[in-house]
């Protein structure tokens, strides 16, 4: 129900109440925090839908979602990515990310995404603000690694983050070299790429079976025009 009333009735959303918005983003975050990868799954599809259909609005509703819940659901993202337990939804992760650091970085978001009394400048950017705040959640996170290997990785989420392929290799990257995935089996962060091969080979069987007569049956071969 919360995917069709994101995806259908998106207009109903703006009109929920702060507390009954809060809770049916609360409940989206449980839905991609969950071990289940359907769930996730499907959180994390809502996730990026919202942020899609918030990202189209009226500017002045858009800033505002933004400014409420850019960070939060940022960190929520970033705990999924970076937690073992979830890399099947790698690929839905990395889009979600790079969406979000697109829209810092073209200036899509124009309200401040900090509060400028608690920042050393106020005049500061989004995109200056972002950068340092999330140099801080990883080496937070992550108090194992080098402040060069954070501010590399950060700073690359900006570089790539307008070629969603070289940004999700970036992601990737970053991964494999943390100790949490160090030893692991780490193929679903390759699962994209294994479902695709998967269907060149399948195709390209096909492929060749229909150039051999009497391989594929007449019903399932292709429709060309010529079977009325």
């Amino acid at each position: 129900m919360i995917c069709a009333i994101n995806v259908s009735c998106f207009a109903a959303l703006l009109k929920l109440s702060s507390p009954v918005f809060k809770l049916f983003l609360d409940s989206v975050v449980w839905g991609f925090k969950h071990t289940m990868r359907d769930i996730s799954d499907l959180g994390l599809t809502i996730c990026l839908d919202l942020i899609n259909n918030f990202s189209k609005t009226d500017p002045t509703i858009m800033n505002a979602f933004f400014q409420s819940y850019y960070l939060s659901i940022l960190q929520d993202i970033f705990f999924v990515l970076t937690n073992t337990f979830h890399k099947s939804g790698f690929k839905l992760q990395s889009v979600i990310l790079q969406q979000m650091f697109i829209m810092v970085e073209a200036g899509q978001i124009s309200a401040p995404l900090f509060n400028p009394q608690s920042v050393p400048n106020p005049n500061m950017s989004n995109q200056e603000f972002l950068r340092e705040h999330v140099m801080m959640l990883i080496q937070n996170a992550f108090p194992h690694l080098q402040p060069i290997q954070v501010r590399n990785f950060v700073l690359g989420l900006f570089e790539h983050c307008k070629d969603l392929m070289a940004f999700k290799m970036h992601l990737r990257d970053f991964l494999i070299t943390l100790k949490e995935f160090s030893g692991d089996d780490n193929s679903d962060l390759y699962l994209e790429e294994k479902e695709a091969e998967a269907k060149m080979k399948l195709e390209s069987e096909r492929a060749a079976a229909l150039r051999i007569p009497g391989m594929v049956k007449v019903y399932d071969r292709p429709d060309d025009g010529m079977m009325d």
